[in-house]
């Protein structure tokens, strides 16, 4: 099974490589959380591209600092 942190990181990464401090990298995590549940709503092609058969609505999200630059834990539920 498909864990929507890694989901989220994989959406997040051009955004993440342009912020670098922690405070615009978990800004970065929130817009993509965002993005993607607007993505459940109309179907973007974005979500049809990279996870078609995934409905998961991300009900909450915690981005941790790290030594080596931060961890993300999310919370998820499907999509009824």
């Amino acid at each position: 099974m498909i864990k929507m942190s890694e989901v989220i990181i994989d959406l997040a990464d051009e955004l993440l490589d342009l912020n670098q401090t922690f405070e615009e990298q978990e800004k970065a995590i929130m817009l993509s959380v965002v993005a993607w549940n607007l993505s459940l709503l109309d179907q973007s092609k974005i979500k049809q591209d990279c996870y078609p058969s995934l409905k998961r609505f991300i009900l909450n999200f915690e981005v941790l600092r790290q030594k080596d630059g931060f961890h993300l834990n999310v919370a998820s539920s499907l999509v009824p």
